[in-house]
């Protein structure tokens, strides 16, 4: 009995993980523009967001101000970290990444802010719900990234 406990959590744990990597590339995500702004984050710690309704909560983060603040070198930086860029415009765009070891999917997306000059973001795993702090690590990457080679 304990034989067979232990053989269904040393392999059920790992299937469990793939199994959710794997689904979140089926997953809907929850992206766009809703009034013209970017959508909030869900109440989970796994979503990072830098519009000004997201200021009362954990999820904040500032926006992106750089130099050069074309929607193409905002590309170009998530394309060197990593990113796929799935929708771009003058004045948004919306990327994917996915983590190297289970291929979860995360949903960045950017919106210029014409007022203010500063890339809004928003960082959303599509499933669970922590991600240890993996997006908005991944937005002050792309920070410094930006600032860096300005």
């Amino acid at each position: 009995m304990l034989l067979k406990l232990l053989v269904v959590v040393v392999l059920g744990v790992p299937v469990m993980f793939v199994g959710m990597g794997v689904y979140s590339h089926f997953k809907t995500p929850v992206t766009g523009l809703q009034d013209g702004k970017l959508q909030g984050c869900p109440g989970s710690p796994n979503c990072v967001c830098s519009e000004s309704f997201c200021k009362a909560g954990a999820e904040y983060i500032d926006g992106l101000a750089f130099k050069n603040s074309s929607v193409s070198r905002l590309e170009n930086a998530v394309l060197s970290m990593g990113g796929n860029v799935i929708e771009k415009t003058q004045d948004y765009l919306y990327t994917t990444y996915s983590s190297s070891l289970l291929r979860f999917v995360d949903d960045v997306e950017f919106r210029f802010d014409q007022q203010t000059q500063v890339w809004q973001v928003r960082s959303a795993s599509r499933v669970g719900h922590s991600d240890l702090g993996v997006n908005r690590k991944r937005i002050e990457s792309l920070r410094d990234y930006l600032t860096q080679s300005e």
